[in-house]
């Protein structure tokens, strides 16, 4: 899960917010307290990487397509969910996460039809942001 949230206090678990977070899915899912647990946190906002406990991995694949369930959980940590990847395989539901409103064709200078392009770098969260280059 990819979430908007402060990438240090869930690195360091301030204030069991791994357990709180795992314990409140649990809870949306209707699955056993411990049925997911987080592996691993990775930079990005916070990548969180957690593990479904067998056999509950097909209650949360039927379920995690309802973002609010997720959504819910999250607000309450002062969180927002990005994306979504399920499985080894990247298996991804992010275009149900996503507003797709802001799904653009980049391409690589002006003049070029139906697509857009700027020159420099956007501010973006006080990091820049240059147009993506397609191969």
């Amino acid at each position: 899960m990819r979430l908007d949230a402060d990438f240090n206090t869930w690195s360091s678990n301030k204030s069991a917010i791994q357990q709180q977070f795992c314990s409140a899915l649990s809870n949306a899912f209707n699955l056993p307290k411990d049925a997911i647990r987080i592996v691993r946190v990775e930079q990005g906002s916070a990548i969180l990487h957690a593990r479904i406990q067998p056999p509950h991995g097909q209650v949360v694949i039927d379920k995690v397509s309802n973002t609010d369930i997720i959504q819910k959980c999250c607000t309450k940590f002062n969180s927002r969910i990005y994306s979504i990847t399920l499985g080894e395989f990247g298996l991804t539901v992010e275009k149900r996460v996503m507003n797709p409103q802001w799904n653009k064709v980049y391409v690589h200078s002006h003049g070029q039809p139906g697509g857009t392009y700027w020159a420099g770098s956007l501010n973006r969260g006080g990091k820049p942001y240059f147009c993506p280059k397609g191969r």
